[in-house]
């Protein structure tokens, strides 16, 4: 059976949210972007459908955005160097 594809458009305007979050939920193993051509991203209504109900589960020991430590001017701090014992 094929299962039905939306284009990212489509996909933003039932979740009512940005193509940014769609990246996001991508990169988060979400979603799987279909790309037939450079131009065009397709994604399965059948996942965009379990993100609207919430039947989801996502990787909890990834760290989000907002527990990146940051600098004062708000750009994320360089991670410290693993000391190396000898």
């Amino acid at each position: 059976m094929r299962k039905k594809l939306i284009k990212r458009s489509q996909a933003a305007d039932l979740l009512g949210v940005g193509a940014r979050t769609l990246r996001r939920y991508e990169t988060a193993g979400l979603l799987t972007a279909i790309k037939p051509n450079c131009r065009l991203v397709l994604y399965c209504l059948d996942d965009v459908e379990k993100i609207q109900r919430g039947d989801v589960q996502t990787a909890t020991d990834r760290p989000t955005e907002a527990a990146l430590p940051r600098t004062a001017g708000g750009t994320f701090a360089p991670r410290p160097e693993p000391e190396i014992s000898q």
